[in-house]
């Protein structure tokens, strides 16, 4: 068992449930297939980390073995719980910082675009600070984590990243920032990533093959 932590924080990407925002211009089938893509491109860039485990907590509803034909490997499946995406953030960290690990980091599934690097960093930083944030190109975040359980950035329901760090810097405590990255929650975000992609590369092929299919790229 190593000492950091990483959750995947993921619906079960099932037809209907999942990527709803994008249903204007794709099928559900579509949107789950996107989804699908996403986990398996992150869960290919994050496989060889060394000293990082990797736990997948879930929405409670769902096939789970869509999951697990995805992360093929064996890992720890934990479930979301909670009134809202704030508490279901806190209890799924406080949770596996209960299992003994030392710093804990939980990432969204909507950034195909994360590398091992952030990652990497978000845990060095989390050395000489309380939080550590990746923030979003909408305002927000798509990383969060800490060393100790702490809801005191989940309280006040903000997803706006500013809000949080105000808090935290209202508090005298102390956190860290790894490289800004871009959601993919609109349709629009898709076509942005489409042009940003380098069909030469190894990297997101699983997200390539898919856009390439529904003609995108």
């Amino acid at each position: 068992m190593s000492k950091n932590g990483l959750i995947i924080f993921t619906r079960i990407p099932e037809a209907g449930k999942t990527k709803t925002r994008l249903q204007s211009k794709l099928s559900k089938e579509e949107c789950a297939n996107l989804h699908k893509c996403f986990l398996k491109d992150i869960y290919d860039i994050f496989l060889n980390l060394n000293d990082i485990d990797i736990i997948i907590c879930h929405t409670e509803e769902g096939d789970l073995n869509i999951l697990k034909n995805i992360f093929y490997k064996e890992n720890l499946y934990i479930k979301q719980y909670g009134n809202n995406l704030n508490e279901k953030m806190y209890n799924a960290i406080k949770e596996v910082l209960s299992l003994k690990y030392d710093k804990c980091v939980l990432i969204g599934a909507d950034i195909p675009e994360i590398n091992k690097d952030d990652i990497i960093n978000a845990f060095n930083l989390l050395k000489n600070n309380d939080f550590v944030f990746g923030a979003s190109y909408d305002g927000g975040y798509y990383l969060v984590g800490m060393k100790e359980a702490n809801d005191i950035i989940f309280k006040s329901g903000s997803g706006n990243l500013k809000d949080i760090i105000n808090i935290v810097e209202a508090n005298n405590l102390k956190y860290g920032l790894t490289n800004k990255k871009h959601d993919i929650d609109e349709y629009e975000d898709l076509i942005d990533l489409s042009k940003r992609i380098n069909i030469n590369d190894n990297k997101l092929k699983n997200t390539k093959i898919f856009l390439k299919e529904i003609e995108v790229i």
